[in-house]
Formats: structure tokens, sequence, C-alpha cells
């Protein structure tokens, strides 16, 4: 048999849960109550490197499944999280932080800029109060 037509075959198998060790496994038939592994340690059967490297697996699967887990917690409480507002400077005290920190009075620094551009962002955000 080629590994196609192993691969096709065990896409046919439905997921079973293990009776002893609660374990998923492949389960080719309804009748089929527990793992491989833990059939054959009920029946006193040997078991074989394969057997061991199954069990692996299942535990494999099971760290992934609980890391998947904890993933998904992180990311929904993540995105539940509000970004905090931006500060506001009331009173007239934007249009002053922006004037102190103008490039016109810093020699035209590349950093009094990036500052400035960053303040006059924050206005165009600000809500302008209206004079009655």
């Amino acid at each position: 048999m080629t590994r196609e037509e192993h691969e096709t075959e065990v896409r046919s198998w439905g997921e079973g849960v293990c009776q002893e060790c609660g374990n998923p496994f492949p389960q080719r038939q309804e009748y089929e109550k527990s793992c491989p592994v833990c059939f054959k340690i009920s029946r006193d059967y040997k078991v074989l490197w394969g057997d061991q490297a199954f069990l692996w697996l299942q535990e494999k699967l099971q760290e992934t499944q609980a890391e998947l887990h904890t993933a998904r917690r992180e990311l929904k409480a993540a995105s539940q999280k509000k970004a905090a507002p931006p500060p506001r400077l009331r009173g007239g005290l934007l249009r002053q932080v922006i004037a102190l920190c103008h490039p016109d009075h810093h020699g035209g620094s590349e950093r009094a800029t990036k500052v400035t551009q960053q303040l006059l962002s924050m206005r165009s955000k600000t809500p302008k109060k209206r004079k009655p």
C-alpha cells in the first residue's frame, strides 16, 4: 500500500474519545471505545514503539489544545480592552504647548517638527467649544 492510499484510508476515520484515558483517538469502527494504547494495556498486549509514538502524539495534542485555549482567551480579553483615549489639554493649554514646541522657536529642529505635528493631530481630534 502506498503512503497516499494510507492517507486516504486515515481520512475516512472518525474521532472517538477513549473511555479509559479520555483522549481523542482515530475511531475506525463504531464499536471501538478505547485508544490503541489503552486497548493494548487493558488486554496485557505488548506496547510497541508505534503505540508509544501514538501516546506521545496524544500528549502533544493536549498541550497544543491547551495553548490554543489560552491564546483564544488572551485574544478575547485583548479585543475587549478599549484603547485609552488620547490625553486632552484643556483651557488653551494645547495651543500654548504647540507654540512652545514649534520648530520656529527651535531652529527648525526635526524633533520639534515631529512633536508639533503630533500636537497638531491632537488638536484636530479635540472637539472645539462653541461660543454661545
